[in-house]
């Protein structure tokens, strides 16, 4: 569904007609998508069960996109940021651990 809903856009440029109200909606639309990434991921390690949410540009880009909306910025872009970066990490480990076990 937030796939559908379009919330895992991302905007490299924001447009420079973008008014005020529309920066800080994309960028709540932002947050939404990378926080239920996080949970998504989460879940999936705890179940060893797949995921649902792609891993598409804005999550590929989410070290660097806390800093790009500095008038839309949180405090806790910075720690939403992170949290996608540690997901990341460890599905990766998480599969390399399980393709290990496979060859043994």
């Amino acid at each position: 569904m937030a796939v559908e809903l379009g919330l895992n856009r991302y905007v490299q440029a924001p447009p420079a007609h973008e008014t005020e109200f529309q920066r800080l909606e994309r960028r709540n639309r932002e947050r939404t998508y990378l926080v239920l990434f996080v949970h998504d991921r989460s879940l999936s390690m705890q179940t060893g069960r797949n995921w649902m949410l792609p891993e598409d540009d804005l999550v590929r880009n989410s070290l660097t996109w806390h800093t790009a909306g500095v008038s839309a910025m949180r405090a806790e872009d910075t720690v939403i940021a992170a949290f996608v970066s540690l997901r990341r990490i460890a599905v990766s480990t998480n599969k390399h651990c399980s393709l290990m076990k496979l060859h043994r």
